[in-house]
């Protein structure tokens, strides 16, 4: 039957997992959760930092490092493994550009590096770049491109921090689809919008913070952010795009106490960071998705 989290105590690993969002299409992440979802979880970090490479304008590349912003919450049923998880997220975001680009008394590494590395032979690894540039450090994730593997030991710099955007997760093993609507209802590219957020009719500039989310004009009342709508059309770089749909996979049945592979998915919309250089990057305010593979067992 189902049940709260709490009382099932199921444990649930993250391995490595696949998030999207704005114009980015693919930026992968290695999360690992080891303890009970029961637990308080608020402040705890979620994954090693996440370098976004903006490949078309480098200086505008980011690493964000994600905290749980309130306890994880939900329902699992124990006997299909069907689950529902709230744990909603803070992303604190550093505009760092290339870091790794031989300025600044930091290493010159092909590719971009918005995140400092942590490289090295297995077990000796050290930091290059940022504040710990040479300490040794732990890498939190595997090599998934040049801008990994990268380490909470090997925090970015601290003076390029920009701002906080709330992420809500709400995730799921079932499927997961999100249509786009005209919340606006003022075409040409309204139809294609997934997140409302209250802005001005004139140029791509939104109320708050706080954001305002919407679903249409007369939500919006406070002058001049009478327009509901996102940032720019569609989703993940595709104007047209209408739909969005992301597959769960439930963990089947649990009673066994066994560890059962799973997929949790989310599809959320991504609030403006109110920094033009960013939101133009990533096309904030917009959609983004995530998708987590990993493993739920029931524990005594």
């Amino acid at each position: 039957m189902p049940g709260h989290l709490g009382v099932c105590r199921l444990r649930r690993r993250l391995a490595q997992g696949l998030a999207v969002y704005g114009r980015h299409r693919l930026s992968f992440v290695h999360l690992r959760h080891d303890g009970d979802l029961h637990r308080d979880a608020a402040g705890c970090l979620f994954g090693p930092p996440l370098p976004i490479p903006n490949t078309t304008s480098d200086v505008t590349s980011t690493c964000v490092i994600n905290r749980v912003a309130q306890d994880a919450a939900g329902l699992a049923d124990c006997s299909t493994g069907d689950t529902q998880l709230s744990l909603p997220l803070t992303s604190d975001i550093y505009l760092t550009g290339d870091l790794l680009n031989g300025n600044g008394g930091n290493p010159d590494v092909p590719g971009i590096q918005p995140c400092p590395l942590c490289t090295g032979a297995p077990g000796s690894e050290t930091c290059q770049g940022g504040p710990n540039n040479g300490f040794a450090c732990t890498p939190g994730s595997g090599p998934l491109g040049a801008a990994y593997p990268n380490s909470h030991d090997c925090p970015p710099p601290q003076g390029a921090f920009l701002g906080i955007l709330p992420i809500p997760f709400a995730l799921s093993t079932s499927t997961q689809t999100k249509t786009a609507q005209n919340f606006a209802d003022t075409p040409p590219g309204a139809q294609f919008a997934f997140c409302g957020f209250c802005g001005r009719t004139t140029s791509p500039s939104f109320e708050g913070p706080p954001p305002h989310p919407c679903l249409s004009n007369a939500e919006c009342t406070n002058a001049p952010f009478t327009l509901c709508a996102q940032r720019g059309p569609g989703a993940f770089n595709v104007a047209t795009a209408q739909t969005i749909s992301s597959t769960g996979v439930p963990a089947g049945d649990l009673t066994d106490h066994d560890s059962h592979a799973s997929r949790l998915v989310s599809i959320f919309c991504i609030p403006p960071a109110y920094d033009p250089i960013v939101d133009a990057a990533a096309d904030l305010p917009g959609p983004g998705a995530v998708s987590l593979p990993g493993t739920a067992q029931i524990i005594p």
